[in-house]
């Protein structure tokens, strides 16, 4: 069935340039619960050892109060509240939990938060449970869903990209615009569009698209190198 033209499930496929498209963040959320009810509760995915149960909890987790949200940031309490969220909850609520949004007492209710801090964060890891499966594509993103992307991400990169053993600078392939992720001299053009560069930055280097421009040594260091948050 064709989704109706405000059906956010259509907000890609219909190109929409009025303003700055929909919300990144709200397309993301709407069409991760499609893949996650597709997919279901034992798929692979590409957050380490994570299944679909394990990324299901800790979307719900993180946005779904201050102590959910600063328990998920931290890694090994993150993946103990994980475990616990998945062993006592099932997989078809964790996802209806995901559907409805945050809830009133989050942080992501703030205004603003939820275009700033979840489009990365429902983008990359839509295409964690997409990628990890055999018969993945690469979806077409409008100009607009970029440069949504692009924004937060020229952002977070320089916190992430930080300890890279050379300097660099992620370019958009798409628009003449680029951001410099670890300054010095001489530095590793990383070159894609937005959202192939947010898969490279958040250490799904794998299954990017991108291209590498500058010393081979450089390069060849760089590739070496898996970014973590």
């Amino acid at each position: 069935m064709t989704p109706a033209p405000d059906d956010l499930r259509a907000a890609y496929a219909n190109h929409v340039v009025v303003g700055r498209g929909p919300n990144v963040s709200e397309v993301e959320r709407v069409m991760l619960v499609d893949t996650l009810l597709a997919v279901g509760p034992d798929a692979p995915t590409l957050s380490g050892d994570w299944t679909t149960h394990h990324l299901a909890a800790h979307l719900v987790l993180r946005e779904s109060n201050p102590v959910g949200a600063i328990k998920a940031a931290v890694p090994k309490i993150g993946d103990d509240v994980v475990d616990e969220l998945v062993e006592q909850t099932a997989y078809d609520d964790l996802v209806e939990q995901f559907r409805a949004g945050p809830p009133a007492l989050s942080f992501f209710r703030l205004p603003g938060n939820d275009r700033r801090l979840n489009a990365l964060e429902h983008y990359i890891h839509h295409e964690d449970v997409r990628r990890a499966q055999s018969s993945w594509t690469r979806r077409d993103l409008p100009r607009w869903a970029q440069t949504q992307l692009w924004a937060p991400l020229r952002w977070f990169a320089k916190g992430i990209v930080r300890h890279a053993p050379v300097p660099v600078t992620l370019r958009r392939s798409d628009a003449p615009d680029e951001s410099i992720a670890r300054k010095g001299d001489d530095p590793v053009v990383v070159s894609g569009l937005p959202s192939e560069l947010c898969l490279y930055v958040y250490g799904r280097q794998q299954v990017a698209d991108f291209e590498l421009g500058g010393d081979a040594d450089a390069i060849e260091r760089l590739r070496r190198k898996r970014f973590r948050l």
